[in-house]
């Protein structure tokens, strides 16, 4: 037996080995999945984010169990996972720093796409009062810690003012930050860029594209009416050359395969070759899985496969790894350590909400709406689904999530081709290590 990737450190530490019980039948812990391989079989624990390759004719069962990959018939696997993440949550203490911040500098567009979560909202700009604010809350927040940005709208470079006006405060006091940006890629320029690089620290941006030239620019409706598709590719070979990653989102259903199809294999693939500051991936609407029946779910799902194959085989997908640290969050929204800024200078806890749920504001941060944060951070309860989901570790399900309104089979599927993935990826570079140090 070799061990490929030992259990995430803080987890053992926690839970701790597990005792052998003699005269008790033993099961796989319903978080393993195996992998047949060349010379052996891959075992991976997901919940302990450990992986190990068992050879013929081993004797392997002691080490199984103590490292949690058997447990008794009678395991409640279910409870460890809540009570582990419990836990963990608890160690974290109170005084918690705010370290990462989905800032909205506008939620006004110069695009009107039809799917805009944000559509029939207030449209807003933040004022340059709100975001000295926002810089001094920060401040004060932080605890000194490196600050992570996400500039988000609406479209942000709508309004960069605020955007400068945070960064050139927190420079002044040498702040250590860096920032990201969801945008549609249209309004950035030479001056732009140049501030990007200088001022915002912007190591990546994202940037959506709904399909090809025809289908793209009928859904953005950009409000000079001009060919985006065009200007948005420019720009993206522009944000590459002065090193910022652009992480190209294809957003996906059944409507859209084809058309997406076709961008990769005659636009993004022979354009953007050899770029290895770009990464593509697929991403199914909100919506689209509430409003399909199972036929089409599975035919939409098998599109988004031939898909995402396509940007793996074209050295367009980021490696996906065994994570080295246990999830203790969905996302910002249940993670102490984030807030978003409304241009209004409303806190809130989720980018979905920004006419709802607010928990604070910039003015008077001692004053927490307790119910709202209860409410964002509320779990849903676990589904039929879930009790033989192998998935289940790294599935955290909030209530009013958006993206967490369904679950069903071809999503389930959909994630342990994820999990061997990473498996896979971690086993053949486990194996160029060995012969590497063989030769």
């Amino acid at each position: 037996m070799k061990v490929i990737q030992q259990p995430i450190k803080q987890i053992i530490e926690t839970i701790g080995y597990q005792e052998i019980i003699k005269g008790k039948r033993y099961r796989p812990l319903r978080y393993t999945l195996s992998i047949q391989v060349d010379n052996g079989i891959l075992i991976y624990n997901i919940l302990l984010g450990s992986l190990v390759l068992l050879e013929p004719g081993e004797d392997h069962n002691e080490f199984m169990i103590k490292t949690w990959y058997y447990v008794i018939e009678e395991f409640d696997d279910i409870r460890l996972v809540k009570e582990l993440r419990k836990k963990l949550k608890s160690l974290e203490g109170r005084n918690i720093p705010l370290t990462t911040y989905t800032i909205f500098s506008t939620t006004d567009c110069n695009a009107n796409c039809p799917y805009c979560f944000e559509l029939g909202r207030t449209k807003m700009h933040m004022s340059l009062d709100i975001a000295k604010k926002s810089a001094l809350f920060i401040l004060d927040h932080a605890q000194g810690h490196k600050v992570n940005f996400r500039w988000f709208g609406g479209e942000p470079l709508y309004n960069q003012a605020p955007i400068d006006c945070i960064c050139s405060i927190l420079k002044e006091h040498k702040v250590d930050f860096i920032s990201r940006m969801a945008t549609n890629g249209f309004l950035f320029d030479n001056n732009s860029l140049n501030k990007a690089k200088q001022l915002w620290n912007l190591t990546q941006v994202q940037i959506t594209l709904d399909g090809t030239r025809e289908l793209y620019n009928k859904t953005k409706q950009y409000n000079n009416n001009v060919d985006g598709f065009e200007r948005v590719l420019e720009n993206i070979v522009l944000l590459t050359e002065n090193n910022i990653e652009v992480v190209i989102r294809l957003n996906v259903d059944n409507t859209t395969i084809d058309s997406q199809l076709k961008l990769l294999k005659d636009e993004l693939f022979p354009r953007f070759a050899g770029n290895r500051y770009i990464t593509i991936y697929t991403h199914l609407l909100n919506d689209t899985l509430i409003t399909i029946d199972s036929s089409k779910r599975e035919k939409l799902f098998c599109g988004k496969r031939e898909l995402d194959k396509l940007i793996v085989d074209n050295g367009f997908s980021r490696h996906k790894f065994i994570p080295k640290t246990f999830k203790l969050y969905r996302c910002i929204a249940d993670n102490k350590h984030s807030i978003t800024i409304l241009p209004s200078g409303k806190i809130g806890l989720c980018e979905h909400f920004t006419e709802s749920y607010y928990i604070s504001n910039l003015d008077n941060f001692e004053i927490i709406d307790k119910k709202a944060v209860k409410n964002l951070r509320r779990y849903k309860k676990d589904l039929k689904i879930c009790l033989d989901c192998v998935f289940y570790p790294r599935c955290i399900r909030l209530v009013n999530c958006p993206d967490m309104r369904i679950c069903c089979e071809e999503l389930k599927n959909q994630n342990v081709d994820h999990l061997k993935t990473e498996a896979l990826n971690e086993y053949k570079l486990w194996l160029e290590k060995t012969v590497q140090s063989r030769s």
